[in-house]
């Protein structure tokens, strides 16, 4: 059973409709087979009921011909008689062949026995009927009324001798009148009365003639012999006559008998059949009505059934579908269906699973992206402070310079003086050195400062490069996403504008600290030569009393060197003040980067993982800052070159 189940949990929903609306449609043939079957049986039935039907009427038909027959003297009705008795023969082998009923078997039997009695009563009536015609022919050939008017002449030349014999011989004349009429009477009649009434008469009229007999003369008595013989034959006839029709009567009977017998056999067959039809038709509205209810529940069970394994799944997926759109993604989502709608369901999982993926590692680039913020703004501010520290040290280095020029112009003022003050100049001589080695280190310092700051340009460039790429998968897999991913694109897009900014914001970091990096060259060169006229004034001062006249002109040319050194420092100023505006700049871009990471980590949050805790946890604690010891000038140009160089390529590439 559940083998079976489970391969139609797996059918397709198409399949699925094509059982359930076979399983009805089956019903609906087995009930139309059904009913096919119960109406096929009525038919039957009732063709052997209107077999008998027939066979009443042509009963019905031959009663009708046979009293045709018996009135009139035409054949045709006896020809009908025939003609319908064949059919009956015709009809009763029919039904032999029809009623396979053993209970109908001795009804047709009998039903035979009586219709070949009904055939041979047919022309047993045929035989009477000729026998009355015969009787009748014969009776209306007895010249009977000539016989009397002869007779009756015959008197009318006779003279009695009586009274009395005249009397005889009148009443004999009356008799004989009344007598002719009584023989019609039985020919009309046909009862034994008016033959009863015949042979009184005949009796009357016997004893009549026998006493004129005896009066007559010889030569009269022919007439009165002739009558006699007239008067017996027709006494003789209409008693044939009377036994010609009741011989016809009795085979008119056993006609009417034997039909009312075949169609009283017909009647019953009838009956039976109707009994049985009314049984037939019973069961078969009792069967119909019980399979159509048993139909009709099936089907019922059946349509809920397949209506809830499709309805069932389809709320499932959209009771999914609407706890996706709210952002819930915790959802652990399995079915052991195979077909559209578990389909869909497992589509529905594998999104599901794909956008919780996407989420989580959005939130852990968020995160990482958070504490990235955390560090260049941190690094800012270290880097904010060493400027400021820079800027001092190089308004120490303009007063220094300052100073060296007020001593200069006083060493040439005072050039005649320079024997009293040589020692002085000589001191001089090494406050200057020392000066410069300070502004060889205070460049020294600069350079190690342009090195760290393009370290963290080359830092800042590469997050958003990452960051970059990473909403430039945001959005492509928002672009997947359909409707339920255009949030993710606008946040993708919002994120790719700052990682741009903050690449355009890092490159021209990166031009203006080469700007710089050239400037310091450019100082640290100016202090390098500063140096060396410092120690050629150390070894000039031990023969300062025999290069004096030449002290102006070294002055002078000391005194322009001091100028470039101070246009040099001046220039460092303004590259310095200008790094602390690009400090800022990039301080106030790191802090606006780190607002929109937090916003982004904001909207992602509205999407419920499994492991939400732990993403807030990883995105809300940044990676403490390090601090990264300052390299040497030499080694700080060279990799602020190479770096800037690369992270223009990674740009340009992108």
């Amino acid at each position: 059973m559940a083998p079976a189940r489970k391969r139609f949990f797996d059918l397709n929903v198409s399949s699925k409709l094509y059982l359930g609306f076979a399983v009805i449609l089956l019903l609906v043939v087995l009930s139309s087979a059904l009913g096919v079957y119960r109406f096929s049986t009525i038919k039957t039935y009732y063709g052997k009921t209107d077999l008998m039907h027939n066979v009443i009427m042509d009963i019905f038909q031959v009663k009708i011909a046979r009293t045709k027959y018996l009135v009139s003297n035409d054949n045709e009705p006896y020809d009908t008689m025939l003609s319908y008795s064949h059919d009956l023969a015709k009809n009763l082998e029919q039904g032999n062949r029809l009623y396979t009923e053993s209970e109908f078997r001795d009804p047709l039997v009998r039903m035979q026995k009586h219709l070949v009695a009904l055939q041979q009563s047919i022309n047993d009536m045929a035989r009477a009927k000729q026998a009355l015609t015969d009787a009748s022919a014969r009776f209306n050939r007895i010249p009977i009324d000539a016989a009397i008017s002869r007779f009756r002449r015959s008197l009318a030349t006779i003279a009695f001798s009586s009274d009395n014999d005249r009397e005889k011989a009148v009443d004999l004349t009356l008799a004989l009148a009344s007598y002719n009429a009584t023989a019609d009477a039985v020919v009309i009649e046909r009862t034994p009365a008016s033959l009863n009434t015949l042979q009184s008469r005949f009796s009357d009229i016997e004893k009549s003639y026998r006493d004129l007999a005896a009066q007559l003369p010889a030569d009269k008595q022919t007439a009165l012999d002739e009558l006699w013989g007239n008067l017996v034959n027709l006494k003789t006839a209409a008693e044939n006559y009377l036994t010609a029709y009741k011989g016809l009567s009795d085979a008119e009977a056993a006609v009417k008998s034997d039909g009312d017998n075949v169609s009283n056999i017909a009647k019953e067959i009838i009956r039976r059949l109707g009994e049985i039809n009314t049984t037939l038709t019973s069961n078969a509205i009792t069967g119909a009505t019980a399979f159509a209810l048993l139909a009709l529940i099936f089907g019922v069970l059946v349509s809920r059934y397949i209506t809830r394994q499709i309805t069932t799944p389809v709320s499932h997926n959209l009771a999914l579908a609407e706890r996706i759109a709210s952002g819930d993604l915790t959802a652990h989502i399995e079915t052991n269906r195979r077909d559209e709608l578990g389909q869909l369901t497992t589509a529905m999982a594998g999104m599901n699973g794909r956008l919780r993926q996407m989420i989580g590692d959005i939130r852990d680039s968020v995160g990482r992206v958070a504490a990235s913020a955390a560090q260049i703004a941190h690094g800012n501010h270290e880097l904010s402070s060493r400027t400021e520290q820079q800027s001092a040290a190089v308004v120490q280095t303009a007063a220094s310079m300052e100073q060296l020029t007020s001593t200069v112009k006083n060493n040439a003022d005072n050039a005649r003086h320079a024997s009293q003050i040589a020692a002085e100049a000589s001191r001089d001589a090494d406050t200057g050195g020392n000066v410069v080695q300070n502004v060889v280190n205070t460049m020294h310092d600069i350079a190690v400062s342009s090195k760290k700051i393009a370290d963290i340009t080359d830092v800042i460039n590469s997050i958003a490069f990452q960051t970059n790429i990473l909403a430039l998968n945001a959005a492509v897999e928002a672009a997947r996403a359909g409707e339920q991913g255009r949030g993710f694109a606008v946040v993708a897009g919002e994120v790719r504008n700052l990682a741009q900014r903050s690449a355009q914001a890092a490159r021209e970091i990166a031009s203006l600290i080469a700007e710089s990096v050239s400037r310091i060259d450019a100082g640290a060169m100016l202090a390098a030569e500063a140096g060396d006229a410092m120690q050629k004034i150390l070894r000039s001062v031990s023969r300062v009393n025999d290069i004096i006249g030449d002290i102006a002109a070294a002055s002078d040319e000391q005194r322009r060197g001091i100028e470039q050194i101070a246009d040099a420092v001046s220039e460092l100023d303004a590259t310095t003040q200008q790094n602390a505006s690009l400090v800022t700049a990039s301080a106030s871009s790191a802090s606006s980067l780190e607002e929109q990471s937090v916003q982004l980590a904001a909207l992602v949050s509205h999407f419920r993982l499994m492991q939400n805790v732990q993403h807030e946890r990883h995105q809300l604690t940044p990676p403490p800052a390090s601090r990264t010891l300052l390299p040497a000038a030499d080694q700080a140009r060279p990799a602020l070159t190479h770096n800037a160089r690369q992270s223009q390529q990674n740009w340009e590439s992108f």
